[in-house]
């Protein structure tokens, strides 16, 4: 678990915006982002929390993870 915050932490440190969303967080990376390294983290999560929903998106407003968790 310590390992996967630490990970974590050095992927935020590539965010270059935050976004609301209804129940979550749009997370903003530029175009060179680690997308391989992003999914791997997503998928770890999900392993561990099946409450989460991560969707990585890349489309017209960039490259983005999109969390989001039931209230």
């Amino acid at each position: 678990m310590a390992t996967r915050i630490d990970e974590w932490r050095a992927l935020l440190g590539e965010v270059t915006d935050r976004h609301p969303l209804p129940g979550g967080l749009r997370l903003v990376f530029d175009a060179d982002a680690p997308l391989a390294e992003v999914a791997r983290l997503a998928a770890a999560e999900y392993d561990c929390c099946p409450f989460f929903t991560f969707a990585l998106t890349i489309d017209a407003r960039g490259v983005a993870l999109e969390v989001t968790a039931p209230g």
